[in-house]
């Protein structure tokens, strides 16, 4: 049971089914083709009696109007109702032997249908038993992956990564203010003087310019 796959047994179901449902079909065929004949021959038979029927009544009529002897009009319409009798005869085989085939037709026309509205019924229970199966198998890996160790460790590298991250960023503005609080007396003087040096000589360009602007007044 364990090894059964529902899927692909329902669809190996249906295949069989098919197959009998072909074979069915086949000789149904065949028996609809036999009582078809059996039905022709009976309407034959029936035509063919009637006819003889008919022959028989006008050769008496010819006895009646004296254009052949009784002896000779009685002989051959003896002659021709025991033809209508063998036909009637024939007639009536053919008609019950078409009746009992058809009502075998009937009998398997049902199991034909039937076996139609199953074979439907099983695709359909076919495709549904495929949707289900595929759901719960990823229902299942999902189920398998959210309470396994894999999402644990997922969690712990994310945590891991972060704490990482954040080391990072703390040795680095670590090195910054290392840096800063690292500096010589002199890098500290020649900072300072650096700064001092460019403001006194911005004021002297500025002093020097405005002294130039005074002399071309005067002049």
């Amino acid at each position: 049971d364990h090894m059964e796959d529902p899927t692909k047994m329902t669809k190996q179901a249906v295949i069989d089914l098919k197959a009998k449902l072909q074979t069915a079909l086949d000789a149904e065929v065949k028996l609809k083709a036999l009582v078809i004949d059996k039905r022709t021959n009976a309407q034959k038979k029936k035509a063919e009696a009637e006819t003889w029927g008919h022959k028989a009544e006008q050769l008496l009529d010819r006895v009646d109007s004296k254009q052949i002897s009784q002896e000779d009009g009685e002989r051959l319409a003896k002659e021709a109702l025991a033809q209508q009798a063998e036909a009637q005869a024939a007639f009536e085989k053919y008609d019950h032997d078409s009746q009992e085939q058809q009502k075998v037709l009937d009998v398997m026309d049902k199991k034909v249908k039937e076996m139609h509205d199953l074979i439907d019924k099983a695709e359909n229970q076919a495709q549904e038993l495929e949707m289900r199966q595929q759901s719960a198998e990823a229902e299942k890996d999902i189920s398998r992956e959210l309470t396994g160790i894999g999402v644990n460790n997922t969690k712990e590298l994310l945590a891991r990564m972060q704490r990482k991250t954040e080391e990072s960023e703390n040795m680095a503005q670590a090195y910054i203010e290392l840096d800063q609080s690292n500096k010589s007396t002199k890098d500290e003087i020649d900072e300072v003087l650096g700064k001092t040096n460019v403001a006194a000589d911005d004021a002297l360009a500025a002093l020097k310019a405005k002294r130039a602007n005074k002399t071309d007044t005067n002049a």
